[in-house]
C-alpha cells in the first residue's frame, strides 16, 4: 500500500512500476519513478495523476491508453459521464483504427482510447490534449499525424454535437434508463 504520492508505510521508502501490484509497463513505472524520486528528494507531496497518463501495451497492432477508462469516468462524475465510440477501418490490408473518446457532457475529454497501427504514434499527442483539458470540439480541429486519427475525432465532434440537442439527448437517456431498469 502506498499514498498517492507513492510513499509506503516507512515515509522513507517509495515504490514504483510492478511494485505497486499493477501493470509492469515501462512508460508507467517511469512516470511513477520520477514522481517518487522528486517526492523523496525534495520532500513534495505531488500525487501521481493516473487520470493523465498514459501507456500502451505491447501488442500488434499497437493499443494506447490516455486518462481514465469509462468505469472510473461514471466513479468520478457519476451523473455527467458520457462515452463516444469511432471505429474507422480502409480495406483489407490497409490502415485500419478504433477509437473510444470518454468525456463528461461538457465534451471535455477524459478518457482517450486507441487501437489500430498508428496508435503507438499519437500516443504523445493525446497526452498533451489530455492535459490540456481538450474538449471535443477542440480536438477535431487539431492536426494529429494521422489523417485517420482526425477523421475519426471530427466524426466524435459531429456526433457529440448531435447529442447535445435536447430533444436526442432525453430519448438517449430514456432509452438507457430502460435498459438499466431490465
Amino acid at each position: 500500500r502506498t499514498t498517492p504520492q507513492l510513499q509506503t508505510w516507512h515515509r522513507q521508502i517509495f515504490a514504483c512500476g510492478s511494485a505497486l501490484g499493477g501493470y509492469s509497463l515501462p512508460r508507467l513505472a517511469e512516470r511513477e519513478g520520477r514522481i517518487a524520486l522528486q517526492n523523496m528528494l525534495f520532500q513534495a507531496e505531488q500525487p501521481v495523476r493516473y487520470d493523465q497518463l498514459s501507456y500502451s501495451l505491447p501488442v500488434w497492432p499497437g493499443f494506447v491508453r490516455v486518462g481514465l477508462t469509462e468505469p472510473q469516468a461514471r466513479r468520478r462524475f457519476p451523473s455527467e459521464t458520457m462515452q463516444i465510440t469511432v471505429q474507422r477501418s480502409q480495406g483489407w490490408g490497409e490502415t485500419w483504427l478504433f477509437c473510444k473518446l470518454v468525456m463528461r457532457a461538457t465534451g471535455e475529454i477524459v478518457g482517450i482510447h486507441l487501437v489500430g497501427h498508428t496508435a503507438l504514434q499519437s500516443q504523445d499527442f493525446l497526452e498533451q490534449r489530455l492535459k490540456s483539458r481538450c474538449h471535443v470540439a477542440e480536438l477535431a480541429q487539431l492536426e494529429p499525424s494521422c489523417a485517420l486519427l482526425r477523421e475519426g475525432f471530427q466524426a466524435m465532434a459531429q456526433r457529440w454535437q448531435q447529442v447535445r440537442d435536447p430533444q436526442v439527448r432525453g430519448r438517449l437517456e430514456r432509452q438507457l434508463r430502460r435498459l438499466r431498469g431490465r
